[in-house]
This record gives C-alpha cells, structure tokens and sequence, in this order.
C-alpha cells in the first residue's frame, strides 16, 4: 500500500539521520583524543543535538502516554 511505502521510507530517512548524528562527531572526536585539545569543538552544537534528542523523546512518550499504546519505543528506531 501507499501508506505503507511512506512509512517505510520514513523510517529509512529516520536510520540515516541517526547514522548522520552520530557518525559527525566521530572525526573531531578522533582529533581532539589526537591533540588532546578540545579546540574546534563547538558545544552549543552538541547541546543543542542533545536538547533535540531530549525533546524528542518527550514527545514521543507523550504520544504514546496519549494513545496509551507504548509500543512507540519500540517501534521507532530514530526515536
């Protein structure tokens, strides 16, 4: 079906924004171990994805808290 395709597809793009989020940080992370230095590293950055991730998560337990189906956690590996 139409919906499932979409759902499928939202669900690739969710994989690759998570494999993008974390994979970002890897080569800073490398070089910063390198120098050890912390220079370059912009932390409102990383505060802000992490902010994100946390939002996101509240919304979606309050999505599932709504529909009382918990099965969101699961279900959503970008979540």
């Amino acid at each position: 079906t139409v919906t499932g395709d979409v759902l499928g597809l939202l669900f690739v793009l969710g994989a690759i924004k998570v494999s993008i989020t974390v994979s970002k940080y890897i080569p800073q992370v490398l070089l910063n171990y390198q120098r050890k230095s912390t220079v370059g590293w912009n932390v409102q950055n990383v505060l802000l994805d992490l902010t994100g991730g946390i939002l996101s998560f509240v919304q979606l337990y309050g999505d599932c808290a709504n529909m009382k189906n918990w099965g969101g956690f699961k279900g959503n590996f970008a979540k």
